[in-house]
């Protein structure tokens, strides 16, 4: 008897747990590249004009749940 009121217990908790755990996630990554001109590189007697590439990889993560939402996105 006692054995049956704790699986019971515990399959009551798990529904209502599980209930609210149900939620969405996306994660996307993404890359941006960017390209800059710049003819001031080198800031001693030589003077150098060049492009310069700069890359960057980054997450976007959105979480969605009954509870909360949750959004992280680095490059905004």
């Amino acid at each position: 008897m006692n054995h049956s009121k704790i699986i019971f217990t515990l399959l009551i908790v798990s529904v209502l747990v599980s209930s609210v755990a149900w939620g969405e996630l996306h994660i996307v990554p993404t890359l941006s590249l960017r390209e800059e001109y710049n003819d001031n590189i080198f800031l001693e007697r030589d003077e150098a004009s060049d492009f310069i590439t700069f890359i960057q990889p980054s997450l976007l993560i959105d979480w969605n749940t009954k509870l909360f939402d949750l959004s992280l996105d680095p490059i905004s």
